[in-house]
């Protein structure tokens, strides 16, 4: 994780029981997406908070409209979730549309602008990061490799 510590798991072997605790986790994450995250990596069913997100946003019976609420909430903790978890989607080589499109697959849009606006920044931010090591760095200079259409500097 980023800034946070991951703690240790509280059960340890959860073993056959694993299914009834992953369904425990998703109505927690439904009452309170931040409890039901935790309850994951304390109940040693994810080894860090993005992969328990990533593993609750993956059950059917999860609340996609809570999980768009609370990964656009301000929270430093939702932060650190949003960016971990949209750097573990598949972006490379999508457009604008594609990348909104993967991002959006695993739960809704919020209803509030903010949100919205850090969701959409967010997806942004994490695309450019991953298309910016495409970019080559450019060897000639501006004015040659448009043609010579810009005058070259003196």
């Amino acid at each position: 994780e980023l800034f946070f510590v991951t703690p240790s798991p509280m059960i340890r072997h959860v073993g056959l029981h694993t299914p009834s605790a992953v369904n425990l986790g998703v109505r927690i994450f439904n009452l309170s997406p931040s409890y039901g995250v935790g309850f994951m990596v304390m109940a040693g069913l994810a080894e860090n908070y993005t992969s328990a997100l990533n593993l609750l946003l993956k059950c059917r019976e999860v609340d996609k409209d809570r999980a768009g609420e609370f990964m656009g909430e301000s929270l430093s903790v939702c932060h650190l979730l949003r960016f971990g978890l949209l750097d573990s989607f598949p972006l490379m080589h999508t457009g604008v549309i594609g990348a909104l499109t993967v991002a959006f697959r695993l739960f809704r849009m919020p209803g509030d602008l903010e949100k919205v606006h850090r969701l959409v920044n967010s997806v942004a931010v994490v695309w450019w990061r991953k298309h910016s090591s495409l970019s080559e760095p450019c060897e000639e200079p501006l004015s040659e490799e448009i043609g010579g259409l810009l005058p070259s500097p003196r």
